[in-house]
Protein backbone atom coordinates (compact mmCIF):
# COMPACT_ATOMS: atom_id res chain seq x y z
CA UNK A 1 0.00 0.00 0.00
CA UNK A 2 1.51 3.36 -1.11
CA UNK A 3 0.77 5.41 2.08
CA UNK A 4 2.47 8.31 1.13
CA UNK A 5 0.79 9.08 -1.79
CA UNK A 6 -2.41 9.13 -0.15
CA UNK A 7 -0.66 11.09 2.65
CA UNK A 8 -0.11 13.64 0.19
CA UNK A 9 -3.20 13.79 -0.99
CA UNK A 10 -4.29 14.66 2.94
CA UNK A 11 -1.23 17.24 3.36
CA UNK A 12 -2.75 19.24 0.17
CA UNK A 13 -6.12 19.17 1.07
CA UNK A 14 -5.21 20.31 4.43
CA UNK A 15 -3.34 23.06 2.84
CA UNK A 16 -6.04 24.06 1.28
CA UNK A 17 -8.34 24.27 3.89
CA UNK A 18 -6.08 25.95 6.09
CA UNK A 19 -5.39 28.48 3.54
CA UNK A 20 -7.24 31.59 5.16
CA UNK A 21 -5.36 30.99 8.83
CA UNK A 22 -1.69 30.36 7.01
CA UNK A 23 -2.22 33.84 5.39
CA UNK A 24 -3.83 35.33 8.53
CA UNK A 25 -0.34 33.52 10.45
CA UNK A 26 1.72 35.43 7.74
CA UNK A 27 0.75 38.68 8.16
CA UNK A 28 0.71 38.58 11.64
CA UNK A 29 4.47 37.48 11.77
CA UNK A 30 4.99 40.24 8.89
CA UNK A 31 6.19 37.62 6.31
CA UNK A 32 2.98 37.72 4.06
CA UNK A 33 5.31 39.49 0.98
CA UNK A 34 7.23 36.09 0.95
CA UNK A 35 4.48 33.97 0.28
CA UNK A 36 2.23 35.75 -2.38
CA UNK A 37 1.04 32.55 -3.61
CA UNK A 38 -2.07 32.46 -1.13
CA UNK A 39 -2.51 35.91 -2.54
CA UNK A 40 -2.37 34.56 -6.09
CA UNK A 41 -5.25 33.84 -7.52
CA UNK A 42 -4.30 31.75 -10.00
CA UNK A 43 -1.70 30.29 -7.50
CA UNK A 44 -5.04 29.12 -5.88
CA UNK A 45 -7.06 27.72 -8.41
CA UNK A 46 -4.14 25.85 -9.40
CA UNK A 47 -4.02 24.30 -5.48
CA UNK A 48 -8.03 23.67 -6.21
CA UNK A 49 -7.45 21.76 -8.98
CA UNK A 50 -4.69 19.92 -7.54
CA UNK A 51 -6.95 19.00 -4.61
CA UNK A 52 -9.50 17.98 -6.76
CA UNK A 53 -7.60 15.96 -9.17
CA UNK A 54 -5.68 14.51 -6.05
CA UNK A 55 -9.07 13.11 -4.63
CA UNK A 56 -10.04 11.28 -7.77
CA UNK A 57 -6.95 9.79 -8.05
CA UNK A 58 -6.83 8.39 -4.46
CA UNK A 59 -10.21 7.22 -5.16
CA UNK A 60 -8.76 5.29 -8.00
CA UNK A 61 -5.21 4.33 -5.61
CA UNK A 62 -7.54 2.68 -3.08
CA UNK A 63 -9.43 0.69 -5.65
CA UNK A 64 -5.94 -0.65 -7.02
CA UNK A 65 -4.32 -1.37 -3.76
CA UNK A 66 -7.13 -3.85 -2.38
CA UNK A 67 -5.74 -7.08 -1.42
CA UNK A 68 -8.64 -9.33 -2.72
CA UNK A 69 -9.10 -7.62 -6.13
CA UNK A 70 -9.18 -9.52 -9.43
CA UNK A 71 -7.29 -8.18 -12.05
CA UNK A 72 -10.27 -7.68 -14.56
CA UNK A 73 -11.51 -5.62 -11.61
CA UNK A 74 -8.38 -3.35 -11.67
CA UNK A 75 -8.56 -3.15 -15.61
CA UNK A 76 -12.36 -2.10 -15.11
CA UNK A 77 -11.74 0.69 -12.60
CA UNK A 78 -8.07 1.89 -14.55
CA UNK A 79 -10.89 1.96 -17.56
CA UNK A 80 -13.28 3.66 -15.88
CA UNK A 81 -11.06 6.12 -15.11
CA UNK A 82 -9.22 7.12 -18.21
CA UNK A 83 -13.53 7.94 -19.07
CA UNK A 84 -13.55 9.77 -16.27
CA UNK A 85 -10.60 11.71 -17.23
CA UNK A 86 -12.22 12.37 -20.66
CA UNK A 87 -15.65 13.57 -19.34
CA UNK A 88 -13.41 15.71 -16.52
CA UNK A 89 -11.88 17.17 -19.90
CA UNK A 90 -14.89 17.81 -21.71
CA UNK A 91 -16.63 19.56 -18.91
CA UNK A 92 -13.41 21.76 -18.00
CA UNK A 93 -13.02 23.47 -21.47
CA UNK A 94 -16.57 24.28 -20.73
CA UNK A 95 -15.87 25.02 -17.20
CA UNK A 96 -18.45 22.91 -15.62
CA UNK A 97 -16.97 22.22 -12.12
CA UNK A 98 -18.97 19.97 -10.50
CA UNK A 99 -16.22 16.97 -10.39
CA UNK A 100 -13.86 19.19 -8.70
CA UNK A 101 -15.72 21.27 -5.91
CA UNK A 102 -12.52 22.60 -4.23
CA UNK A 103 -11.54 24.81 -7.81
CA UNK A 104 -15.76 25.09 -8.37
CA UNK A 105 -15.64 27.65 -5.64
CA UNK A 106 -13.21 29.58 -7.39
CA UNK A 107 -13.82 31.45 -10.64
CA UNK A 108 -11.47 30.91 -13.08
CA UNK A 109 -10.92 32.18 -16.57
CA UNK A 110 -11.22 30.49 -19.54
CA UNK A 111 -7.02 30.51 -20.07
CA UNK A 112 -6.73 28.70 -16.51
CA UNK A 113 -10.27 26.88 -17.62
CA UNK A 114 -7.97 25.66 -21.25
CA UNK A 115 -4.97 25.26 -19.30
CA UNK A 116 -6.56 22.32 -16.54
CA UNK A 117 -8.07 20.84 -19.83
CA UNK A 118 -4.37 20.41 -21.33
CA UNK A 119 -3.79 18.46 -17.44
CA UNK A 120 -6.43 16.14 -17.54
CA UNK A 121 -5.50 15.88 -21.25
CA UNK A 122 -2.27 14.66 -20.39
CA UNK A 123 -3.19 12.87 -17.65
CA UNK A 124 -5.53 10.66 -19.29
CA UNK A 125 -2.89 10.33 -22.38
CA UNK A 126 -0.60 8.94 -19.83
CA UNK A 127 -3.02 6.31 -18.30
CA UNK A 128 -3.74 4.89 -22.04
CA UNK A 129 0.12 4.73 -22.20
CA UNK A 130 0.76 3.18 -18.79
CA UNK A 131 -2.07 0.62 -19.02
CA UNK A 132 -1.45 -0.23 -22.69
CA UNK A 133 -0.70 -3.50 -21.23
CA UNK A 134 -3.88 -3.99 -19.97
CA UNK A 135 -5.49 -3.35 -23.37
CA UNK A 136 -3.64 -5.91 -25.21
CA UNK A 137 -5.67 -9.14 -22.76
CA UNK A 138 -9.11 -6.88 -23.15
CA UNK A 139 -10.46 -10.15 -24.26
CA UNK A 140 -9.05 -12.18 -22.00
CA UNK A 141 -10.18 -10.10 -18.79
CA UNK A 142 -14.02 -9.82 -20.80
CA UNK A 143 -14.27 -13.19 -20.91
CA UNK A 144 -12.72 -14.10 -17.32
CA UNK A 145 -15.69 -10.93 -15.47
CA UNK A 146 -18.20 -12.08 -17.67
CA UNK A 147 -18.22 -14.80 -19.90
CA UNK A 148 -21.68 -13.59 -21.01
CA UNK A 149 -21.81 -10.81 -22.60
CA UNK A 150 -18.47 -11.25 -25.05
CA UNK A 151 -18.98 -12.23 -28.62
CA UNK A 152 -18.34 -15.88 -29.49
CA UNK A 153 -16.73 -15.45 -32.78
CA UNK A 154 -13.89 -12.78 -31.07
CA UNK A 155 -12.86 -15.63 -28.30
CA UNK A 156 -10.31 -18.01 -29.97
CA UNK A 157 -11.65 -21.11 -31.29
CA UNK A 158 -10.61 -23.40 -28.52
CA UNK A 159 -12.60 -21.04 -25.60
CA UNK A 160 -15.55 -21.00 -28.16
CA UNK A 161 -17.41 -24.22 -26.79
CA UNK A 162 -16.54 -23.32 -23.18
CA UNK A 163 -18.80 -19.72 -23.52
Amino acid sequence: MNIRWLSLARVIKRLWELKEEIKLFLKMKQKDDQFPQFYDPQCLAGLAFLVDIMDHLNKLNLTMIRRDAIIHELYFAVNAFEKKLTLFSNQMKERKLQHFPTLNSLTISVIEAEKYTKKLSDLQSEFSRRFTDFKKIQLELMILSNPFTVNVEHVPSNLQLEL
